[in-house]
């Protein structure tokens, strides 16, 4: 496979955050925005819901980058092999939703979370 060589930094982040009223677990609709030295690029499609997590299946908010359907269900569109970057990139995320929403994030503490158990 060969690779097209770009160089593009990325300089910046925003997101912009859509929440909508519907009786399944979507909270709202978003489009990660990734600033450029060479323009913006836009992710269209991730949501925001509301997911249980934990042997109490406690309700937390979490990010989900789009995906794309297919017969046998979903298959994401987006992946960051950076654990530690995406986790901090749904943080902002969630963050700004309940900034926006007033809702309650129902974060759970450090010692109670494996970074490769969280549903992002």
């Amino acid at each position: 496979m060969d690779n097209l060589e770009l160089n593009i930094n990325i300089t910046g982040f925003s997101v912009e955050v859509k929440p909508v009223i519907r009786q399944d677990n979507i909270k709202a609709f978003v489009t990660w925005i990734f600033l450029t030295e060479s323009g913006v690029v836009k992710v269209y499609g991730g949501t925001i819901r509301i997911k249980p997590f934990g042997k109490d299946n406690k309700l937390i908010l979490t990010y989900e980058p789009p995906a794309i359907k297919t017969r046998g269900g979903y298959i994401k569109a987006m992946f960051i092999e950076d654990k530690q970057l995406f986790k901090t990139l749904c943080d902002y995320t969630i963050n700004l939703y309940c900034k926006l929403t007033g809702e309650v994030r129902g974060i759970l503490s450090p010692e109670d979370v494996n970074i490769d158990e969280i549903p992002i």
